[in-house]
């Protein structure tokens, strides 16, 4: 009697076993799909994002980082325009379209690039940081409030009827300059002149 009391024991020790085993796996299974629908769900969104606009050419790179490293990688090399050089020539010399930090972006580049950014700053364009950079620094919602306030001071100075007022004060200090500095010398040392 002894004998079958402990071999049933083993029996439904071995049935334990095999529902423990099987619950697990059956717990296995569930991680692993729902870590794949998140990567297809992931991967979805970032491909049909933006499908229907009309975006300027380019890519927005890999789901969630995008063109991060990319951009981040010729700076640590000591040639941070490399990043916009290469595209520029790959899609266009006016436009192009990535994603950096997180957010898809385009950039427009060259003189009509800017021409166009900074004549329509506050009707077209807004300033703005990218969140990730605003989680990572506060403060930078105060410098694009700063430099906003800076762009809307500066075109009155230099717009060319501000000019007028001190080409003749600029014209006195450079030929005062060259006159004291410049002229009657064989040799002029730059350097120490342009930090005065």
């Amino acid at each position: 009697m002894h004998r079958t009391n402990s071999a049933s024991n083993i029996a439904n020790l071995g049935v334990m076993m095999v529902e423990q085993m099987a619950f697990i796996s059956y717990l296995i299974l569930t991680l692993i799909l729902s870590i794949i629908v998140s990567i297809l769900v992931i991967v979805y969104k970032h491909l049909s994002l933006y499908s229907g606009a009309k975006l300027p050419p380019g890519t927005f790179g890999f789901p969630i980082i995008g063109e991060t490293f990319q951009f981040l990688s010729p700076g640590w090399k000591g040639r941070p325009q490399s990043f916009v050089l290469e595209r520029m020539k790959k899609y266009s010399t006016k436009c192009f379209k990535t994603n950096i930090l997180g957010t898809p972006m385009a950039v427009l580049c060259g003189a009509e690039g800017n021409r166009f950014l900074f004549g329509n700053e506050g009707k077209l364009v807004e300033v703005w940081w990218p969140d990730s950079m605003k989680k990572l620094f506060p403060e930078t919602q105060d410098l694009a409030a700063r430099a906003k306030t800076l762009r809307q001071l500066a075109p009155q100075f230099l717009k060319p009827e501000g000019l007028q007022k001190y080409i003749g004060r600029m014209h006195a200090i450079a030929k005062r300059h060259f006159d004291c500095d410049w002229n009657n010398k064989d040799q002029v040392i730059a350097a120490p002149l342009s930090r005065r």
